[in-house]
């Protein structure tokens, strides 16, 4: 408890120097750690730089999700809001399941981590700038009221280690290549077993999308980064259009049973764009 209460007077010291000035800021770096956000980024990614690097993305994205919600279930630890000490908390939407490992700290951590290591090999200067994202948005966590101080630490250490294992022990290449991450007869089990996960619904709608994703990748032409930012805007319209369609349509059919399918359809989508893209000199 000792230790607790010394979290408790940190959180409470952070959000008395710092005032209510920040609260929207705070929210919003909160929103881009989001899981579902992922999602958005790995579309974006295919639209700019193509599949490979987007599917290293969604999987190392997906990994940490599924190994931050593990955790939880393990330690079943209770958030600030849920103790007694005088605590000021906002963006609890943000906040469900246990408190510890914070998911937005390790997920942002083994995805901006991934974007650092790219652009020094790239030899951009400003490559340690993308560190600075995970940073933040566990800071954000914390300014909120929603993460224990070791919650977001653990988060940071985790997604570090997650990116060690899966990126810089094996040498940086192709992750798909090196696992063999894109045979289509695992992420069909995948899909199977995502019906029995109890993980949370945002993991799992992204399991799903990163699945479908991989899944029909494996049988299409890889998208190759654009050339211009020309091609970045017709490459945007060709793949965003149909998903709203899609959307549109599912939600009218379907209503609140949509949800769970959509992402799994723009999945699909994502990795079909790889036989489009080449008609239209893409």
């Amino acid at each position: 408890m000792k230790w607790q209460a010394l979290q408790a007077h940190m959180l409470i010291g952070l959000q008395t120097a710092l005032g209510s000035h920040w609260d929207s800021i705070a929210i919003g770096l909160s929103f881009l750690g989001n899981y579902f956000t992922y999602r958005y980024l790995v579309i974006g990614l295919v639209i700019v730089v193509g599949t490979e690097y987007a599917l290293e993305t969604g999987i190392i994205a997906l990994l940490a999700m599924i190994s931050a919600d593990a955790l939880k279930l393990l330690f079943l630890t209770k958030r600030p809001f849920e103790m007694h000490y005088p605590i000021r908390s906002l963006y609890t939407d943000s906040a469900a399941g246990a408190s510890f490992p914070s998911g937005h700290a390790e997920v942002a951590t083994a995805v901006y981590a991934l974007f650092a290591r790219t652009m020094r090999i790239q030899k951009k200067r400003w490559w340690w700038l993308w560190l600075l994202i995970p940073l933040f948005i566990g800071i954000s966590r914390l300014y909120l009221g929603v993460h224990w101080p070791i919650d977001v630490v653990s988060g940071w250490i985790f997604g570090w280690m997650l990116f060690e294992l899966t990126i810089l022990r094996p040498g940086y290449g192709h992750m798909s290549m090196r696992f063999g991450i894109l045979s289509p007869v695992w992420w069909i089990i995948i899909l199977l077993l995502s019906n029995f996960i109890t993980f949370g619904s945002d993991t799992v709608g992204m399991l799903r999308f990163v699945a479908m994703f991989s899944l029909f990748s494996y049988f299409t032409p890889p998208v190759l980064p654009a050339r211009s930012l020309g091609v970045m805007l017709f490459r945007a319209g060709i793949v965003l259009f149909p998903m709203w369609l899609l959307s549109v349509i599912l939600r009218h059919v379907l209503g609140a049973g949509a949800i769970p399918i959509e992402g799994m359809v723009y999945g699909a989508w994502l990795g079909l764009v790889g036989f489009v893209f080449p008609y239209v000199k893409i």
